[in-house]
Order: structure tokens, then sequence, then C-alpha cells
């Protein structure tokens, strides 16, 4: 609601003659935090990403903060690049806008830190782009790998940076199971990854929920290898309940925690124990994300 009224109060005062083009960019960014709020609680953010981009690129036309404003319209398309590649959805193009943008500002300012980043990250997601059509991802994802690790080595404490790395590594553990490889040590990776952004932000919700991730992928690799996975899985439960903890809109946390009760019902029986509870428990996670968000994608898949 804050953003909500932000927006309010700016759209408003356009018109005025005081900066327009520095206020076309104070708008850009406003709606992109109201569609960044509204990801975390499972609504669609659509709407303010095309507000911001609305607004951004009038901004950079008329040179104001044209650097950050670039930065962020990059952003953006990378958001809506990887949502259309979820969805099924064609997303070349806002990809390639989106490296386009990057390149631009790095070719002026080449240490731009948050153009780095975001350079590495349109790599993740040109690898998964590749990955979808068929064709061999773990290359590409290994580069983006390398260039976000020089980035965490010149800022130990970049633990924001820490959490997309050990993404990162996850998304390559999972192409190379894909691929008959062994992805255990790229899981471990992640999981160092995750403590260490843990330790520089305990509150970092995000950092919860990505090692719950690469515990309960981890878990999944030591199941089909027939070795005892339930300790891993237990750990994956832990973690997504402290991220549920520290956000508890976002609904993510509760799909994945399904996911890992179910997957430690299946080792209980694998080993003798009773799987009901983790079963029942799985249940409830994903029929409360159903009735959150009834179009949830990965919840109905499971």
């Amino acid at each position: 609601e804050p953003f909500r009224a932000a927006v309010k109060d700016r759209e408003a005062s356009r018109g005025q003659p005081a900066a327009p083009a520095d206020l076309q960019f104070t708008l850009g960014r406003t709606w992109f935090g109201l569609a960044c709020a509204d990801l975390r609680r499972g609504a669609d953010p659509a709407e303010g990403y095309r507000q911001s981009l609305s607004h951004l690129s009038p901004a950079i036309a008329e040179g104001a903060s044209e650097i950050d404003a670039r930065v962020l319209r990059a952003t953006i398309r990378l958001r809506l690049a990887d949502d259309a590649r979820q969805r099924g959805q064609p997303p070349a193009e806002p990809l390639a806008a989106a490296q386009a943008d990057l390149e631009e500002v790095l070719r002026r300012a080449p240490d731009h830190r948050r153009a780095r980043i975001s350079l590495a990250l349109s790599r993740m997601v040109a690898a998964d782009l590749l990955g979808a059509g068929g064709g061999d991802p773990r290359e590409e994802y290994l580069r983006a790998e390398q260039e976000l690790d020089d980035l965490v080595k010149g800022d130990p404490t970049a633990w924001r940076i820490r959490i997309q790395l050990g993404t990162c590594r996850i998304r390559r553990a999972l192409a190379e199971q894909a691929r008959g490889g062994d992805a255990r040590a790229a899981y471990r990776a992640a999981l160092d990854d995750f403590s260490q952004a843990i330790a520089d932000q305990p509150q970092a919700s995000a950092a919860y929920a990505e090692r719950g991730t690469a515990w309960l992928e981890l878990g999944r690799v030591l199941a089909a290898r027939r070795e005892d996975a339930r300790m891993v899985l237990g750990q994956a439960i832990a973690d997504l309940d402290a991220a549920q903890a520290r956000d508890a809109a976002a609904l993510e946390p509760i799909v994945k925690r399904g996911y890992a009760h179910a997957e430690l019902g299946k080792a209980e029986a694998a080993h003798g124990g009773d799987p009901r509870e983790h079963y029942r428990r799985a249940a409830d996670d994903l029929e409360r994300v159903l009735r959150l968000k009834p179009d949830h994608r990965e919840a109905w898949a499971s």
C-alpha cells in the first residue's frame, strides 16, 4: 500500500515544470517496487513492470539518471524473459533488449557493479532458454557462476550476489542430472553459498528458501542412488520453515516444503518408517498454496 500511495502522489505531480525526466525515473523505480511487492505476495507483477518500463524509457531518452535507468530497465526485462520462459513463451526479445542495455552501460562504465551482476543473471536466463530448446546449458551456467564468483570475491559481504551464485549452481546441477552426470558437488557448493549469505544476513528469507531448495534437490539425488536422504530432507524442511517465518507472504517456500515432505515420506517408506504424517503435511502445504493462488503452476504440477 505505501508503494501504491507513492505512485498516486507522483503520478499526480506529473506535468509540473520541475524535472519531468527525473520524475519519470522516480516513477519507474516506484512502479518496480510495487511489482516486487506483488511478486513476493504471489500477485501478478505484470502491471507494475509494464508501468515501470513506460516511465524508464522516456527517462533514458531524456537523459535522466540514464545509467541507473538502463540497469533497472534491463532488470525488469530479465524478469519478463524468465517469466516468459516459465510460461512456455518465447523470451528471446526481452532477453536481447536487456543484454543490449547492460552492454551499453558497461561500455560507458566498465566497473558498474549492478550492470555486471545483471549481465551474469542474463546469462542464467540464456542458459535456461538454451536448455529448454534442447541444447546443453552447462557451459553458459558455468560462465555466469564465474562472473558472479568474481563479484563475490570483490565484496565478501555481498550476500545478495551469493544467493544468485548459489541459485546458478542449482540450475547447473539440474542440467547435469538431466544428462546423467553427478550433481552432488554443485549442490554442496550451492549450500556453502547460501550458508555464507545467511551468516552475512541472518534475516534473508531468500537465502533460507534457496538453501532449502538445494537440500531438497540433493535429497532427491541421494534417494535416487538408494542412499538414506532423510536427514538431508529434514534440513530442507527446516530451512523452508525459516524462510516462511521471515516472509509469511511468500508462497514458494510453502510449495517447496510440500515437495520436501512428500520426498521425506517416500524416504521413510523406503527405510521402513511411517510416511503418512509427511504425506499429510505435503498435502496441507500444496492445498494451502492453491487456496491462496489457484493458478499456481508448481502446486498443480505436484
